[in-house]
């Protein structure tokens, strides 16, 4: 359950922005501007009912209505490691694949294609190493 609330859009920046200090409302809206009001509101509730994020309720003496101000919660703190540990598998996923392509380039060796042609009564060959030059000779 908690990992399909974590594979929500948004959800890992809302929790990282939450570690910095709390968060309004409005300030999240500013963050997500293409996301609609209703849409954001659901998402914040559900990190709310999964424990993630706390709601605060703070008074204000101009509006009727109070403000409310998101701040993370020790779970959601717990939460964030999951995310670290993808971060950390992706790299070593990646690291390995490309350290695999580089030992398959080693075993074969440097590749190289000579080709040879007479253009214009001008014998040329050319010289291509591992793709990464072309040298041409008269």
């Amino acid at each position: 359950m908690y990992l399909k609330i974590l594979s929500k859009k948004y959800v890992k920046e809302i929790l990282y922005s939450l570690t910095k200090s709390d968060i309004d409302y409005s300030e999240f809206k500013e963050m997500f501007p293409e996301t609609s009001k209703s849409a954001l509101s659901r998402l914040l509730t559900e990190l709310t009912d999964y424990k993630l994020i706390d709601k605060i309720m703070i008074p204000d003496s101009k509006y009727q209505i109070p403000s409310k101000k998101f701040k993370i919660t020790p779970l959601g703190l717990e939460a964030l490691k999951i995310y670290e540990l993808n971060e950390k598998l992706i790299n070593q996923l990646f690291s390995e694949f490309k350290n695999k392509k580089n030992s398959e380039v080693n075993e074969k060796g440097p590749k190289t294609v000579n080709s040879y042609d007479n253009v214009n009564g001008d014998n040329v060959i050319v010289n291509n190493s591992q793709n990464s030059s072309i040298n041409v000779k008269k």
